[in-house]
């Protein structure tokens, strides 16, 4: 059975090994996967704990409304994801070109870079030394609203990776549900 929120998770996991590595005294990347508001809700709830913000930040989110499909490749069965993904920290004060100082170039971008070796490094993801497919987009004092509720508990600043195409190796033929 494919459990690509696994998959994902472990690949946020060794995105901050990666990053930690590659900036010691960097905080830990978070991960939370849930549908938009479950997100929202979890991010809510840890803001509330006692490590507050560093309980959450910086964080990988992966938004589980993603619709997967099967396909075959090289006659082994496969699941094709499009995924929706941000990457986001604490957003800071000012412009963008401050943001992109405090946060985007020591934070963000380097989180991507690792998240993105990460994917191409694990041994499911069927890439084939393709590169992956996907729209990015930098989003300032990302503010996420569905009817009148505000998602997100903290301003924040982030990517904004939507349509992730990924290839999933299965272990053993399809035969179950994917999860």
């Amino acid at each position: 059975m494919i459990r690509y929120v696994e998959i994902v998770r472990e690949i946020a996991s060794r995105t901050s090994d990666m990053y930690q590595e590659l900036s010691p005294g960097a905080k830990p990347v978070h991960f939370f996967a849930d549908n938009y508001i479950q997100v929202g809700r979890e991010l809510s709830i840890r803001g509330k704990s006692a490590a507050g913000g560093k309980a959450k930040y910086p964080a990988i989110l992966l938004f589980t409304d993603a619709v997967p499909e099967r396909s075959e490749v090289l006659k082994q069965w496969d699941v094709e994801v499009s995924l929706h993904i941000l990457i986001v920290d604490n957003a800071a004060e000012g412009n963008g070109d401050v943001k992109r100082e405090m946060v985007y170039y020591p934070i963000l971008y380097p989180i991507y870079e690792c998240f993105q070796k990460a994917i191409m490094r694990h041994p499911r993801i069927f890439t084939k030394g393709d590169a992956l497919k996907f729209e990015k987009q930098d989003k300032y004092d990302l503010v996420a609203v569905i009817g009148k509720n505000q998602l997100f508990p903290d301003r924040l600043d982030g990517i904004d990776i939507r349509n992730l195409k990924l290839k999933i190796k299965e272990e053993s033929c399809f035969t179950n549900k994917i999860q």
